[in-house]
């Protein structure tokens, strides 16, 4: 299970379950995203999720706590989020192909895809990071229509520049961090 854990905006815009699970409806069900366990520990375990949008356009950033590797999905409306463990999966194959990651690290990351379970533990430092990378993006994207991304050229940006992290004095590289949790 991969907990994702949401701001106040994300958690009430999601329809979940009893076990904090989304439930997939319309166009992309989950047998899109092919088998996934449910259960299970997974290094890509905890994220940090936010809604919110930038010219009109729904926006999800989403920020892995341990390495600070983001996902940015543009263009996701409030009747997507129910197919959210298909949006996942999309935004962080896609940032890990962009990011010319050899085939065994790709399958290793494909493995390593589990179903999406949200709650609203949060972590302030994560929570001080995604805040910050989302303010970058929309200074990023000014001048640039949003309803035009796929959001995976600005995963590979975020990705490849340095994070600070409360409580460490170097900083984090999001590539670098996530290669070496998946090896």
């Amino acid at each position: 299970m991969i907990k994702i854990h949401c701001t106040k905006k994300l958690f009430e815009a999601l329809k979940l379950d009893e076990k904090g699970m989304v439930r997939p409806t319309g166009a992309k069900p989950s047998s899109v995203v092919g088998h996934v366990p449910e259960e299970g520990i997974t290094p890509l375990n905890h994220w940090h999720g936010h809604y919110f949008t930038i010219q009109r356009s729904p926006c999800l950033f989403l920020l892995h706590d341990a390495t600070r590797f983001p996902l940015f999905i543009p263009n996701i409306k409030k009747a997507d989020l129910s197919n959210l463990d298909y949006f996942f999966q999309d935004a962080l194959m896609n940032t890990v192909l962009k990011l010319w990651f050899d085939d065994e690290i790709m399958d290793k990351v494909h493995g390593l895809i589990h179903r999406l379970q949200f709650d609203t533990d949060i972590n302030r430092s994560v929570q001080g990071s995604m805040n910050q990378m989302i303010q970058e993006l929309k200074w990023h994207l000014h001048g640039v229509e949003v309803r035009d991304l796929l959001g995976y050229r600005q995963n590979v940006w975020f990705s490849e520049r340095p994070c600070s992290v409360k409580g460490r004095k170097e900083a984090i590289f999001p590539q670098r961090a996530f290669m070496e949790l998946v090896k």
